[in-house]
């Protein structure tokens, strides 16, 4: 179902593209577990819902879902018992889970001769911030002595958009430094390289793409992006329809 649906987005982009549509994405998130299934209410109003922790769980892996993508836990993935072609399994840090939980990415149904097209060319996630930065300029493997401030805007496991006072060029390198309290942690030692940099108003916005960083800090960006992520889907339940 989750595969038909991706594919059935396809062809419903197609004809808004033809028709100067804007196009329309969807993210999946499957698990597999125990649930409560009924009608529950009164005789003024009732509802066919479910309910339960897998649910809740479901609703988490589908949070981290990029734009085209069918994500499924591991308690799914050992169902399909090799019905499913997937990615490689990775980590997540969902709200209500002390450990983080495994995860793949669903490629293809190969018996069913279907395969998901994947619409985002994103490699991450991706959030909105707001963290003070500083970098140093690399000149031929020489870091710079001066210092240059900026702010964070948005972050993702593998780069970051950074608001600086000066232009960058594409293909300048930089050491960049930052504070992680929410995760705990000050990034000291991160390499990345300018992919693109443009005027906003009297300042420069510059996407920078990680060259080299640390497992620690690579880490703790990629639980910085999930909370961020998870609490983000939680104001937007907060205020309701």
């Amino acid at each position: 179902c989750a595969a038909d649906l991706q594919i059935a987005m396809d062809e419903l982009n197609a004809h808004h593209r033809h028709s100067a549509l804007p196009e329309l994405y969807l993210g999946i998130g499957i698990n597999t577990g125990p649930v409560l299934v009924g009608t529950l209410g009164s005789e003024l109003y009732e509802s066919h819902t479910v309910i339960g922790e897998e649910v809740n769980l479901a609703s988490r892996i589908e949070a981290f879902s990029l734009r085209g993508q069918v994500l499924l836990s591991e308690s799914t993935y050992r169902k399909c018992n090799g019905f499913a072609k997937t990615g490689e399994p990775f980590s997540l840090h969902v709200k209500g889970k002390a450990d983080p939980i495994s995860v793949r990415e669903l490629m293809e149904i190969p018996s069913l001769g279907k395969a998901v097209p994947r619409r985002d060319i994103r490699k991450s996630p991706r959030v909105k911030v707001t963290i003070a930065c500083s970098y140093q300029a690399i000149q031929t493997d020489i870091t710079m002595p001066e210092t240059h401030k900026g702010v964070v805007r948005v972050i993702g496991y593998h780069g970051l958009l950074a608001e600086v006072m000066e232009p960058l060029s594409p293909g300048d390198e930089l050491k960049l430094r930052m504070e992680l309290p929410l995760v705990n942690h000050r990034v000291t030692d991160l390499y990345g390289r300018v992919k693109k940099c443009s005027k906003s108003d009297s300042r420069y916005l510059c996407g920078i793409e990680f060259t080299a960083i640390p497992s620690k800090t690579r880490s703790a960006i990629e639980l910085l992006v999930q909370l961020m992520m998870q609490s983000t889907e939680a104001e937007l339940a907060d205020r309701g329809p």
